[in-house]
């Protein structure tokens, strides 16, 4: 993800999907209007866990140890409050972060819900890493734009795409036939 990010910053990639906003990205992009999606936050823990980990804001997470991914953003308000109050561990990838969280090294791993259950159970984790009930936070999802693409002159234009009719349906449609065939196309367990 940070890679992609600095070939978004650096005119090399024209567009980014799925990026919440925050002041580094508005530095170097125009950000399309109107999102085109949000993603609910979830917790994740060991199962073990679930029944006794008490969270309903974000206060119930201070002074726990979080696994993040090197280069992800989960909004500026989450993302400061888990470096300023977590101890917080960041790993290359979510398979990473989810062994962490497997062997006893992170507490939480904070990460979109519904990636983070196709991670679980493409990893094989599934049965021992799951999501609390209560999301941390519903971010905005937009798609970015590089300021040095050619395609920056028509974000209007491109934001018109996600305000028509029917574009909400098609999207969850889509996104439930892509996580379908991800999980049918590849071993379970096997990364």
């Amino acid at each position: 993800w940070k890679r992609c990010q600095k070939l978004v910053d650096s005119g090399e990639v024209d567009v980014n999907i799925c990026a919440f906003r925050n002041a580094e990205r508005e530095a170097t992009s125009v950000i399309v209007e109107p999102r085109m999606g949000q993603n609910s936050i979830a917790v994740f823990v060991r199962q073990r866990r679930q029944d006794t980990f008490r969270f309903s804001t974000w206060a119930d997470l201070k002074g726990l140890r979080t696994g993040l991914i090197a280069g992800v953003s989960m909004g500026p308000e989450f993302d400061s409050f888990l470096q300023d109050n977590t101890t917080v561990e960041r790993a290359p990838t979510l398979l990473s972060v989810f062994k962490m969280l497997d062997l006893d090294r992170v507490d939480i791993a904070p990460f979109g819900l519904e990636a983070g259950r196709l991670a679980v159970e493409y990893h094989g984790f599934k049965g021992r890493i799951v999501p609390l009930p209560q999301p941390a936070l519903l971010g905005d999802l937009h798609l970015i734009v590089s300021k040095k693409s050619p395609l920056a002159a028509r974000a209007a234009e491109i934001g018109k795409y996600f305000e028509r009719a029917g574009y909400q349906e098609e999207l969850r449609a889509a996104l439930d036939e892509s996580g379908r065939l991800y999980l049918q196309t590849t071993p379970q367990g096997g990364r």
